[in-house]
């Protein structure tokens, strides 16, 4: 029926905007925020038959409607796609095809709008498989001969709720996936200086602080930035405004979460971090903090930042600035995304929209890598780390905004976004069009899962006992102790915005 196609009777060459762009994040404003231009192999017509080269990573259940993946489509005026997504980890897919949620909805369909070329599938784990969560799914992935390549994860819990022991477990399988050629993107978490649970003590993730992955933030558009103050009501109150490009996102700027962004509790610093975080933590005002609940004064720039500040006596956290490594890697637009949910329109908000929304454009230049002979690009975070200092326009440097909230709350501190890498934002958002530009080749590639050891302590990798934790019966005693839980998604009730 024509009256379903909201984007017109036929497909575009160009997604149809049926919300106002920077009102949400549409499919063509995602594309500029991400600068997905002349370099993308496939028209966003795309998609169909091949290999699955782009997996979300569900959990808790999660589900999906395969036709509000088609209205999604129709409502952007594309071509609908040629087949279902494909199901993987369940028994039947039939288990994750009817009634859905918002978590896996958002996931899939970002996925399916941005990389149709890398046909995006689900990879719902298995709950009775090794307890059914993330080291579950590592383990799956790994016993799969040919799995997809980029895999999305918007799950996530608190570093400090397990043993340093089986966080070392869990980076070991996620080692293999890098060697593999595999490549696992993880959202930051959605609480500012917490990855889960809406308090404003300091708190890192489980997964994304692994050295073996990358972890995205989110950000958005300034209200302070064009069109929002382009506006006569806002000409006359404030003046001519400028624009700021994006800040991390944060209930105090317009969003209902607040990007998050920290150091890992066990994880010492990969070699690959190395210059970008001695960069941030040389600069001598006091850049990583704000005080939440007041405005900015001179003060700041001038003040020691007591909590990084090795002369400070309140430095609780300057071991682990110092040496430990640091979340996230990059950021990517996270705010405002259109979903339908069981045929109903929302808005989104979150790392569960930035995280997939990163994932495929690493599939698209994967899917580039294919078409030219190269190798999938793997654990991507040395090469992103040299490529911001070989070419710093492949990525969006985030100057404007901090992370000093919770999804509920402003705190008294957090961290503040500023030139080159910091905690709000990571090394900015990349370009993808950069990026393109400037894929590895064999010849210069070299062997970045070597360099990701380079330098890291001993004492991070050694451990007695380690092999104890490779069966499924060693996790079942770890769930025992009550190590070991199924956690919830990044979604919450940070996730969902209302409609406009």
């Amino acid at each position: 029926r024509g009256c379903q196609r909201l984007g017109g009777f036929t497909p575009h060459k160009e997604p149809v905007d049926f919300i106002l762009p920077r009102g949400a994040e549409t499919l063509s404003a995602l594309q500029k925020d991400l600068g997905v231009g002349h370099g993308s192999a496939a028209s966003p017509l795309g998609g169909g038959g091949g290999k699955v080269e782009l997996a979300m990573g569900e959990f808790v259940d999660q589900s999906f409607s395969q036709a509000d993946i088609v209205d999604i489509k129709r409502a952007y005026g594309l071509r609908v796609p040629r087949r279902n997504a494909t199901i993987f980890g369940v028994p039947s897919p039939k288990e994750v095809n009817g009634d859905n949620s918002g978590e896996g909805s958002l996931d899939i369909q970002i996925a399916a709008q941005l990389a149709p070329e890398a046909n995006p599938g689900w990879w719902a784990q298995d709950p009775y498989f090794m307890e059914g969560y993330i080291l579950a799914y590592a383990v799956q992935v790994n016993d799969d001969a040919d799995p997809p390549l980029v895999h999305s994860i918007s799950w996530g819990d608190s570093e400090d709720a397990y043993p340093e022991i089986f966080v070392r477990r869990i980076d070991y399988e996620v080692m293999k996936w890098a060697l593999r050629g595999l490549t696992m993107v993880v959202s930051s978490g959605d609480n500012g200086l917490r990855s889960t649970y809406s308090t404003c003590d300091f708190g890192s993730d489980l997964l994304a602080a692994s050295p073996w992955i990358t972890s995205v933030g989110a950000t958005m558009t300034s209200l302070a930035s064009k069109p929002y103050c382009d506006n006569d009501a806002f000409l006359e109150a404030s003046g001519a405004c400028e624009e700021l490009g994006p800040v991390p996102c944060s209930v105090m700027t317009g969003a209902i979460m607040t990007s998050s962004g920290y150091f890992s509790l066990y994880r010492r610093r990969p070699a690959y971090q190395e210059v970008a975080l001695a960069e941030w933590l040389a600069t001598a005002e006091c850049a990583p903090c704000r005080t939440g609940r007041a405005k900015w004064g001179p003060k700041d720039l001038t003040t020691p930042c007591q909590f990084v500040n090795t002369t400070s006596k309140r430095c609780a956290l300057a071991p682990l600035a110092q040496l430990h490594r640091g979340v996230p890697d990059v950021t990517a637009p996270g705010s405002g995304y259109p979903t339908y949910v069981n045929g109903s329109l929302g808005l989104f908000d979150g790392t569960s929209a930035s995280a997939p929304a990163f994932a495929a454009i690493v599939a698209k230049l994967n899917h580039e890598q294919r078409r030219r002979g190269e190798p999938s690009l793997g654990l991507l975070n040395p090469w992103l780390y040299k490529l911001q200092v070989s070419h710093p326009r492949a990525f969006v440097d985030v100057v404007v905004g901090d992370i000093g909230s919770t999804c509920d709350e402003a705190c008294d501190w957090g961290w503040r976004a500023q030139a080159g890498w910091d905690p709000a934002s990571g090394l900015g958002v990349p370009v993808y069009d950069a990026l393109w530009e400037h894929l590895p080749r064999k010849a210069n590639q070299g062997d970045f899962a070597a360099e990701a050891t380079e330098h890291t302590p001993p004492s991070f990798w050694a451990g007695a006992g380690l092999g104890a934790l490779a069966g499924a019966g060693a996790v079942s005693a770890l769930v025992a102790a009550g190590y070991v839980v199924l956690r919830s998604g990044r979604e919450a009730r940070c996730l969902q915005r209302p409609a406009p």
